[in-house]
């Protein structure tokens, strides 16, 4: 020790505690580390106001909730099914033992019941314009919220979303999982670039604190983000997280170089429905 004694060294606890923080605030985020990264953080988003056309969006949530829904009651239906052995007669086939058909007793077929987590992800960057109707911010935003909307009255279901705009290290929450949605929070105007990358990392943590048992991430963009290198390795991690990713490209086919697979173009509010209805047909019920 030099003559020192160990008192002379101060507390190594406060000293290491002092230099992880110093490291953690100087360091940035690097979404392509092969280590989980320091996560982006969740910002405040100024509401605006919320849309005029309220009347009309509410049209397109009631026929996409209907059509959920049907998927959902599918999924979770049980069947009664006659067989040959068991405990319980089935009333209804009983005129089967005339033709020797012993399969009279009732079984119970059940089915998975829904169980799933779904994180949005809005790009509110500066080409997606303002949110006007005819503007692929308007387009998306709408989309997004009409999605919201459905997705909160389905039992099982489970939804948050959040904006993502030109910030290395910063999302924009609008939804929290099991909050209902307000339209309001969804009158954005776009700004910054594509930063689809930081949003997923953001996502990833999100939806890995969750119980359901399957697990959804939307990502909704117009265009090819800036940085490439951390989207695909936020899309990696997911999937070996068992989160499921699809995207919906505004007027722009660029998400699909990331999900070739797992990816619809639209290029307005009426061919949205149909394009989520076919990407969560089997990943919501499956």
């Amino acid at each position: 020790m030099s003559g020192k004694s160990v008192g002379s060294f101060g507390n190594v606890g406060e000293k290491l505690a002092e230099l992880l923080c110093q490291n953690a605030t100087e360091s940035s985020f690097n979404g392509t580390a092969a280590a989980a990264p320091r996560l982006p953080t969740a910002h405040s988003l100024n509401h605006t106001g919320g849309y005029d056309d309220l009347s009309a969006l509410r049209v397109h949530t009631a026929a996409l909730r209907a059509r959920l829904q049907g998927l959902v009651q599918a999924s979770k239906q049980k069947r009664s099914t006659p067989v040959s052995v068991g405990h319980r007669l089935d009333s209804r086939v009983l005129t089967r033992l005339r033709v020797c058909d012993t399969r009279v007793f009732t079984r119970k077929e059940e089915k998975r019941a829904v169980n799933t987590a779904v994180c949005m992800l809005l790009d509110s960057s500066g080409s997606m314009g303002n949110t006007t109707v005819l503007n692929k911010m308007g387009i998306a935003s709408r989309a997004c919220f009409v999605a919201a909307e459905a997705l909160y009255s389905i039992p099982g279901v489970r939804t948050a979303i959040a904006t993502f705009k030109g910030h290395d290290n910063c999302v924009f929450p609008m939804v929290g999982f099991g909050e209902k949605p307000d339209h309001s929070r969804f009158n954005i105007t776009g700004s910054g670039g594509t930063r689809l990358g930081h949003a997923l990392w953001w996502a990833w943590g999100e939806l890995c604190l969750r119980r359901e048992t399957r697990k959804i991430c939307i990502a909704f963009s117009d265009g090819d983000t800036g940085d490439s290198p951390v989207t695909q390795a936020a899309i990696n991690r997911m999937r070996e997280s068992g989160i499921e990713v699809i995207g919906i490209g505004i007027q722009d086919s660029s998400i699909k170089q990331y999900l070739p697979d797992n990816y619809r173009i639209i290029k307005s509010l009426d061919q949205f429905t149909p394009a989520l209805l076919e990407l969560l047909r089997e990943k919501l019920v499956a």
